[in-house]
């Protein structure tokens, strides 16, 4: 038995049916093929809606990150002065203190041995 083939598609070549159960069986193979390819299809909407999603909480934690962290630099560097700040007072505080004691002693040496 010879099979006539349909012309060609790309490198692939069908076959022409026969008779009615042929076709009948082609046609229920394309409503399932069809069936398939809307299922498939309805998958790849909803995964890409998905994706657009996460997308976009990805940029807006983004966005949210990258402004954290400009105020916590702008805190850091605030932070960095008070501390510079309080260690020249402190030791401002120090060198007082020396010199206090050595004004007290000074005085109660002068008042103790005249």
């Amino acid at each position: 038995m010879t099979q006539i083939y349909a012309p060609t598609w790309g490198s692939y070549s069908v076959p022409v049916p026969k008779g009615r159960k042929e076709v009948g069986d082609l046609r229920k193979k394309g409503r399932e093929l069809e069936k398939r390819i809307h299922k498939q299809t309805a998958q790849l909407s909803k995964t890409k809606k998905e994706l657009k999603e996460a997308i976009s909480a990805d940029k807006k934690a983004k966005k949210s990150l990258k402004k954290i962290s400009a105020e916590l630099e702008m805190e850091t560097g605030k932070l960095e002065e008070a501390n510079t700040a309080l260690k020249v007072l402190m030791k401002q505080g120090i060198e007082d203190k020396k010199e206090l004691e050595e004004t007290v002693l000074l005085n109660v040496k002068k008042l103790i041995v005249p």
